[in-house]
């Protein structure tokens, strides 16, 4: 199973490309991914958190004016995407950061413990720079960084490289050049 953790930009560029009437953009075959649960990479969970989805509120509320019903209606609808993926699982609920990973946006810092609690396999995000910082290590620059924790690597990229991936079918990282 894919798991996939979405940045709050990812999910407001899509609404904001159906609000002018644009069809086919990436963060709009983003969210089809996870609308459908599958995707070339295999059935696909959607990663979030209710914290994730009440910020989101927030924000369309506070600096888009969305309609209050409108926010609820949507946010309603990105719990359901998660609990109809193939793991089934809830929005989760995170208590309190961990403070495993440096990042000094605090809601920068919540998707990315979201990511890492839900066990996601890439984070896209078009906000890179601030997750590339700390303890992520950039692969490609502005594009593909890394981050480890444990056992688990959380790859963090752009909309477009997800994108690629998806019609590549396959996530495909550039191979380390010899010393």
């Amino acid at each position: 199973m894919f798991r996939l953790c979405l940045d709050l930009n990812v999910w407001v560029a899509d609404l904001l490309a159906h609000a002018r009437g644009r069809v086919g953009t990436m963060s709009q075959t983003l969210v089809d991914v996870v609308r459908d649960g599958a995707c070339s990479l295999g059935p696909t969970q959607l990663v979030i958190s209710w914290g994730m989805i009440d910020r989101l509120g927030d924000v369309l509320l506070r600096e888009f004016d969305v309609n209050g019903e409108d926010v609820r209606a949507l946010q309603r609808g990105i719990a359901t995407m998660a609990q109809r993926g193939p793991s089934g699982a809830a929005p989760y609920v995170l208590l309190g950061g961990t403070g495993v990973i440096p990042v000094r946006d605090t809601e920068d810092r919540g998707v990315m413990e979201t990511a890492l609690a839900g066990y996601a396999d890439v984070l896209v995000t078009n906000n890179f720079r601030d997750f590339a910082g700390g303890h992520a290590v950039v692969i490609v620059p502005h594009r593909i960084a890394s981050v480890t924790v444990g056992p688990q690597r959380l790859l963090i990229v752009i909309p477009s490289v997800m994108c690629e991936w998806l019609g590549a079918g396959r996530i495909s990282l550039p191979k380390r050049r010899s010393p």
